[in-house]
């Protein structure tokens, strides 16, 4: 008795693993992409061509650049997720469970720092897609947090706070090169290697040491009052913050003519372009980060020079002066443009580890790799204005102690010294 064969049938598993083989070579071109350019200004053709398929072709694999964005954020986050799900099944404390998943996480690359700094361009049902996706993970990791606190591995801390300042720590990872421009290319992989023991000690050696109430808020208003009260300072602000949370492709001349109440006529009759709103709102973030820098100066100690630092540059994320952040569009800018605000950004970052290293050398900090650990940071002020958004006075000066504390004093309930 002769038997049909159904052929179509037969190669329908070949034509799905070569079609999920092709979606996965889409995503990993397209987060490359992302990653060196930003979801805006990403070239579809450009992904189509690094795939080996035609722009057209492309469609076969998603709606379009948007639509790529939230796929590749998904699939981050399920691999994240997945991480997460396999720490909090091992044994050991809470705190354990934490630095492990920091661990798994920051020892994959995971290029979608670039995603997460755009997610206000998603529309819709993407963004709302993205966004849960993205809560349920902060809502699990603060679980963690808090299943430490109860078998007393993890100190009194707000687990919402901690949780998405670890996720602003693993998304910035790879990004940190962006601050500095110095090529290093072990730089993700020393940023990787310092944030499991940053998270359960943190810098300082001795938690019993520099434990001060939070003044944050004292030391910013002088700040905030010494700048302009004017027009063009309003613009930049409003322009910053969203530049901030979209991209600067992201954002249109219209977007912050309404985010103001403006006409496009104010912005020519100040600024002769976008791009020179842009360079404006590059200088008016590199004053003010130069500005919250010398007040950290003035600290007492290393210890003290530090928490300034953290908390200003969380607290001016929050509140009031959202000042604007080196992005992917830096990238864009010429070759000049970008030496120029690297140098400034590398000033910066030389204070901070400055800081680190004089604590290192009066014993009052641990040993680390200090410019990684700053670097690090930067991740968190860019990201925690995003998960967070505006607070009043108080409220950002309550999560500007905690990332302060987060940073010094890691999350261990231990407090014996730290050589």
């Amino acid at each position: 008795m002769s038997r049909t064969i159904d052929r179509s049938a037969a190669g329908k598993p070949l034509r799905d693993a070569a079609r999920a083989a092709r979606r996965a070579a889409v995503l990993e071109e397209a987060c490359a992409e992302f990653r060196r350019v930003g979801v805006a200004a990403a070239d579809l053709a450009a992904i189509a061509r690094a795939v080996g398929v035609s722009r057209a072709a492309l469609y076969n694999y998603c709606a379009g650049r948007e639509d790529l964005a939230r796929q590749c954020y998904l699939e981050s986050l399920g691999a994240l997720q997945a991480l997460l799900h396999d720490a909090m099944s091992l044994p050991g404390t809470g705190l354990a469970k934490i630095a492990g998943f920091v661990r798994e996480a920051t020892g994959h690359d995971r290029p979608i720092a670039a995603i997460a700094a755009e997610l206000d361009l998603l529309s819709g049902q993407a963004r709302v897609e993205v966004e849960r996706g993205q809560d349920e993970l902060f809502d699990r990791l603060a679980a963690l947090i808090v299943a430490g606190q109860r078998d007393g591995s993890v100190r009194a801390c707000d687990a919402a706070v901690a949780a998405r300042t670890i996720w602003g720590l693993v998304f910035w990872a790879p990004l940190g090169e962006l601050w500095t421009g110095r090529g290093d290319e072990n730089l993700a992989a020393r940023i990787g290697a310092e944030l499991p023991p940053l998270v359960e000690r943190g810098i300082v050696s001795d938690k019993a040491r520099g434990r001060h109430p939070a003044v944050a808020a004292n030391l910013l208003v002088p700040i905030l009052a010494a700048r302009p009260d004017d027009r063009i300072e309003e613009v930049a602000r409003a322009a910053s913050r969203l530049f901030n949370r979209r991209g600067v492709e992201g954002v249109s001349l219209d977007d912050v003519a309404a985010e103001v109440g403006a006409t496009k006529g104010l912005f020519y009759h100040h600024f002769k372009s976008k791009t020179a709103l842009v360079r404006h709102c590059f200088e008016r973030g590199f004053e003010i980060y130069d500005r919250l820098m010398s007040v950290a100066e003035e600290g007492a100690d290393s210890i003290e020079q530090s928490r300034r630092a953290l908390a200003l540059n969380v607290m001016a994320q929050l509140y009031g002066l959202h000042p604007m952040s080196l992005n992917i569009f830096f990238r864009c800018l010429p070759a000049e443009e970008q030496q120029r605000y690297s140098r400034r950004a590398s000033a910066l970052l030389d204070l901070s580890v400055g800081f680190a290293e004089r604590g290192m050398a009066a014993g009052l900090n641990r040993r680390f790799d200090a410019q990684a650990v700053s670097l690090a940071s930067a991740g968190t002020f860019l990201f925690l204005g995003r998960w967070i958004g505006d607070e009043d006075l108080d409220h950002a000066e309550r999560t500007a102690a905690e990332v302060a504390d987060f940073f010094l004093y890691g999350l261990s309930a231990a407090v014996e010294p730290i050589d």
